[in-house]
């Protein structure tokens, strides 16, 4: 006997959002799901609203911009909730990483002690603490020792991204939120957060994953949904959507650094093709302390339900045998293949 599909981790339904005074929407009508151990990826191109929709999933957004539609935390409607009560329907379960990471650094305090707070989000016990901040800079790509009595400044940049990427997965959070998290990386450690983002999933955590990177895009997600200024433009697993890239594929070993992120966010309409949920609320309620928020913690052995659904082929088209279906992808898809990585990426020091 089959029982029901247990409910999404998250649910963006009918997501916009508008800038004061703007134009046109910063987001319209975008909605999407990530299910228990899948990775989601959105993908698109400078100021197509990349970092909005991830701020919209924590039921959050930039100062002076306005959401609507629902945004669905294991069932619970952020948008609905104060300040307050939505911090608390995140602490501890849902992560967010940044795209610019010096926005969840600490600066005046020392690296260990502020990963040790954040572990008693997830973690009871000073022994299991302890083991959970050697476990995420490991994760992250960071010797305890070099790190642990550090101030953030005392970084280079890319150790600052991987301590940011740390700082998320420390809490054991079932929910990632991730924004360019190999923005600033070489290639090696691009790699290595790529098969960091993959073994999670694989554990059950759920990851919204915000990328230029196309080949760490490639070999993590599961579905990609593709931004057109602020629009839904295309949808569908992975490898329908962007091929393989002769990059490795799932092997994990083709990677780049990403180009850190879309900036801003000039942009229009979606078409509705895909949902999303959003509602009012401003980046006040994720500031003060360099805490990600964290979400709840669904089982990890539940199965995983469909991310975004894919698109019929359009009439008298024809799929590619080992590729992308190249004359039914629309033009932004297009253009994101053709231009291969960015050409204003730059690694940090690592």
């Amino acid at each position: 006997m089959t029982g029901a599909s247990p409910a999404p981790l998250l649910e963006l339904a009918e997501i916009s959002a508008y800038a004061r005074g703007g134009p046109r929407p910063l987001l319209d009508g975008v909605g999407l799901t990530v299910p228990t151990g899948g990775v989601v990826a959105v993908v698109g191109p400078s100021g197509s609203g990349k970092t909005t929709l991830g701020l919209a999933a924590l039921g959050a957004s930039r100062a002076g911009v306005r959401l609507s539609g629902r945004v669905l935390l294991a069932g619970t409607d952020l948008l609905t909730l104060t300040p307050g009560a939505r911090r608390t329907a995140r602490a501890g379960r849902v992560a967010h990483l940044p795209q610019h990471p010096e926005s969840v650094l600490d600066p005046v305090r020392r690296v260990e002690g502020v990963l040790r707070e954040l572990a008693a989000l997830g973690h009871d016990g000073r022994a299991a603490r302890a083991a959970a901040v050697t476990r995420s800079l490991t994760a992250a790509g960071l010797d305890r020792d070099l790190v642990r009595r550090r101030f953030p400044h005392q970084l280079s940049g890319g150790q600052q991204q991987r301590l940011a990427l740390a700082s998320a997965l420390v809490t054991g959070a079932r929910l990632l939120v991730l924004d360019e998290p190999t923005s600033g990386l070489d290639p090696s450690l691009a790699q290595a957060v790529g098969r960091t983002v993959r073994a999670l999933a694989d554990s059950g955590v759920g990851v919204l994953l915000l990328s230029h990177d196309l080949s760490l895009v490639r070999r993590t997600a599961d579905r990609v949904l593709v931004l057109d200024r602020g629009r839904a433009a295309d949808h569908g697993r992975t490898r329908e959507i962007l091929g393989d890239g002769g990059d490795g594929g799932d092997g994990g070993d083709g990677g780049d650094g990403g180009d850190g992120g879309d900036g801003g966010h000039g942009g229009a309409g979606c078409d509705g093709e895909v949902g999303y949920f959003g509602g009012p609320g401003d980046l006040g309620d994720l500031g003060g302390t360099p805490a990600p928020a964290v979400e709840p913690r669904p089982p990890a052995s539940e199965p995983r339900p469909a991310a975004v659904e894919p698109r019929p082929p359009a009439a008298g088209t024809r799929p590619a045998a080992d590729g992308p279906r190249a004359f039914a992808r629309p033009r932004v898809t297009r253009e994101l293949l053709a231009a291969g990585p960015p050409s204003s990426s730059r690694a940090r020091c690592p």
